[in-house]
């Protein structure tokens, strides 16, 4: 393909945790800014905090866009589109990537940083809401922030007790939070993030990975033993 006029297809595979919601993901159409394949696949790589992409169509290697991301790779999002940036969440931090040079451009700053951040997600109202672990029971949260220039706007959501690992939001407005440290569930908030029910429970041996709204039915990948991918319709 050819040069910046060329528009190319760019396909986010997003690792979540221990968990992948990659085949929950459309297609984006953004302009290219260098050479690309039909369409890409990103993956992030936890122990050397790299960047990858791969050809969509074949799955051959194609270059390593970043490396040394911050700290770690745990999750990857594209925003906007066309021509999103990647939100790549690791330890303590997030750091914002062009999508097509691996630069990056800049990071989310203050907030409650802890632990591993986990799923981000850009909500109804174009903020950026990340679910962070903490340093144990108690500590995690779901923090909001400007998506376009990383600065902290608030504290959405405090757990008292819970490990957020997963976050999803519906058309609704309705937020998801997937949770470890016993209870394992998922839990439902209303757009004020106002706890209002609990979706499942998953018991002592699975753990709420990822989450995804589609078509008005929530994916829930889960981790322990067995890894699976539960689906709930949602009123």
């Amino acid at each position: 393909m050819k040069n910046n006029s060329t528009l190319c297809n760019f396909f986010l595979k997003v690792t979540l945790g221990l968990g992948m919601l990659c085949f929950m993901l459309s297609f984006q159409t953004v302009t290219a800014q260098t050479n690309c394949s039909g369409f890409a696949v990103v993956v992030g790589n936890w122990g050397d905090a790299s960047l990858q992409r791969f050809n969509g169509s074949d799955g051959t290697y194609e270059v390593q866009l970043a490396t040394a991301v911050g700290q770690k790779v745990n999750s990857v999002l594209q925003f906007p589109t066309p021509n999103g940036y990647l939100y790549v969440g690791g330890y303590e931090e997030v750091k914002v990537a062009d999508a097509f040079t691996g630069v990056t451009q800049f990071s989310f700053s203050g907030g409650p940083f802890s632990g591993l951040t986990e799923q981000i997600v850009i909500g109804l109202d174009g903020n950026a809401y990340v679910a962070n672990e903490g340093g144990g029971p108690g500590s995690g949260s779901i923090a909001k922030y400007n998506a376009t220039t990383g600065a902290y706007i608030s504290t959405f959501i405090s757990f008292p007790s819970y490990q957020p690992n997963g976050l999803a939001q519906d058309a609704s407005g309705n937020w998801y939070v997937s949770t470890r440290n016993s209870p394992n569930e998922v839990l439902m908030y209303n757009s004020s993030g106002v706890l209002q029910g609990t979706v499942t429970t998953m018991g002592t041996t699975q753990q709420g990975g990822g989450l995804k709204v589609y078509n008005n039915e929530l994916y829930v990948v889960t981790t322990g033993n067995p890894q699976t991918v539960k689906v709930f319709s949602l009123p």
